[in-house]
């Protein structure tokens, strides 16, 4: 069974170009690992990236630098029609009518299997696992042997948004390779050739979110009006005056898409930390304080790393509003005691 992600547009962002040249240029020297893995800490989908990289890789032109969009392996590739590539990624349940938590082992030896057959084009065969963090440990374990002991002309990319997930089995197995990232002259820049008000851009990027696709796709669904509501809105529930209602708050958090909710919960917290390190006596968050300390600081530290760590709503199968109500039942507790 082979895996076909939608069809892409095999054109990756210009700050990653830099990366993907250097692999390209370690392909035409024939000092491309056979195993690599590519990681982020953003979130934003690198399916563009990885699949330029295996356009790029195949391209039968090689004074080019990256894929020539011309030869036949551009155009098979472009048609998503190459046999040879083989794309390992989530598989979507249709009894749970969702995606699977994990890439299972069955995907993974049937990977295996298709690696063993013949090159249909006599050219390379790469296999794209995406996200990797999401091979499970039976899975993990049945590629090892593959990446120990890989198919002649077979690449195997890993790519991951979560590099500490991947067992260290794995790693040890490939060559890593870290994917840029745009600094915020780059992501000002890119976000306005694409029509976005520099105002707007420059309070998202004074937040310290600085990946330009993240930005766009927030900017676009109004995550400053958003987020301007829900810091009021949890305002209101830590002063004791306005009793903001828990349950409604935490039903309005958990109704918003799962990477805003967590920023708008982790911004809040980052900003309540700089208000009590200043020890400012204005501004909204002024009247929820008793007195900026050294306790509030650090116990405001705890719940934000406990809030990264719980609201990773993949890792578990706990009630999304549940957590919510927990961490702002942690909060409100560490401002008002």
């Amino acid at each position: 069974m082979k895996e076909e992600p939608e069809k892409f547009v095999a054109k990756s962002r210009f700050w990653q170009q830099s990366l993907l040249k250097q692999l390209i240029e370690q392909h035409h020297a024939e000092r491309l690992p056979h195993g690599i893995i590519l990681h982020t800490d953003q979130t934003s989908d690198l399916s563009a990236f990885l699949w330029q990289l295996a356009t790029s890789l195949l391209c039968q032109n090689k004074s080019q630098e990256l894929n020539c969009g011309h030869c036949k392996q551009c155009q098979l590739m472009e048609a998503n029609s190459y046999p040879d590539m083989l794309w390992i990624t989530k598989l979507y349940n249709e009894k749970r009518k969702k995606l699977n938590r994990d890439i299972t082992v069955d995907q993974i030896r049937d990977l295996i299997y298709q690696l063993s057959l013949t090159n249909q084009y006599q050219t390379l065969k790469i296999a794209i696992i995406y996200p990797a963090e999401r091979l499970n440990k039976n899975s993990a374990n049945s590629l090892l042997k593959t990446l120990e002991e890989p198919e002649p002309d077979t690449f195997i990319i890993l790519a991951t948004h979560q590099i500490g997930q991947i067992p260290v089995t794995i790693r040890s197995r490939c060559q890593l390779y870290k994917i840029p990232q745009a600094d915020k002259q780059q992501s000002l820049q890119w976000c306005l050739e694409q029509g976005y008000n520099e105002k707007q851009l420059n309070a998202v990027l004074q937040q310290g979110i600085t990946d330009p696709v993240t930005i766009t796709n927030l900017l676009s669904e109004d995550y400053l009006s958003i987020q301007a509501q829900c810091e009021s809105q949890m305002l209101a529930y830590i002063d004791k005056e306005k009793q903001q209602n828990l349950v409604s708050l935490s039903q309005d958090l958990s109704a918003l898409p799962k990477d805003m909710m967590r920023l708008v919960i982790n911004g809040f917290i980052e900003r309540l930390i700089r208000f009590n390190m200043n020890a400012l006596k204005h501004g909204p968050f002024y009247e929820v304080f008793i007195q900026p300390s050294s306790r509030t600081a650090q116990a405001l530290f705890i719940l934000k790393n406990k809030v990264q760590r719980q609201l990773l709503f993949e890792e578990n199968n706990l009630n999304v509003q549940l957590q919510i109500e927990d961490v702002l039942i942690s909060l409100k507790t560490i401002l008002t005691r």
